[in-house]
């Protein structure tokens, strides 16, 4: 019993020390994220489109940063990029209306209108399910809406 009691406090110490570094590690990575999306706000898109990438690499699929970069990449008209982006981005969040749209428009940018179209089409069947699940969760919130001519 008494040599269970050392390796239970070794254990704890090692698991409670991954633990805060890893808590460390995800800070870092949002203040950097949140950089980026300054940068990208402000018209910085070279910048952020880089700052992006290398958040996407360092923690892949963690957040939205292959998104942004595809939105940075968008107003840089870097479209064949932005496209491989968003293509990314859906692989792991294939409901995301907001990556769909994007996509149709840099697909039509790319002078590709039969692919947009499907793609825009996608994306408003998504969205409009995300505004009926609003309804579902919030139904005074939108029949007030509603009522008030909006």
């Amino acid at each position: 019993m008494s040599k269970r009691l050392p390796n239970a406090v070794c254990l704890f110490c090692l698991a409670t020390s991954c633990f805060f570094s890893e808590l460390q590690g995800f800070g870092q990575s949002s203040s950097d994220f949140d950089r980026a999306v300054a940068e990208f706000r402000v018209g910085h898109y070279e910048q952020a489109a880089s700052m992006f990438a290398r958040i996407e690499a360092a923690s892949p699929g963690g957040t939205d940063a292959l998104l942004y970069r595809a939105k940075c990449l968008g107003h840089l008209q870097q479209f064949p990029e932005a496209e491989l982006a968003l293509r990314g981005y859906l692989r792991s969040s294939p409901n995301s209306s907001d990556a769909l749209y994007m996509l149709g428009f840099v697909l039509n940018r790319e002078n590709r209108p039969a692919d947009s179209l499907a793609v825009y089409t996608k994306a408003a069947a998504i969205a409009k399910n995300d505004r009926d699940l609003e309804t579902l969760r919030h139904p005074k919130r939108t029949s007030r809406r509603n009522s008030a001519g909006h």
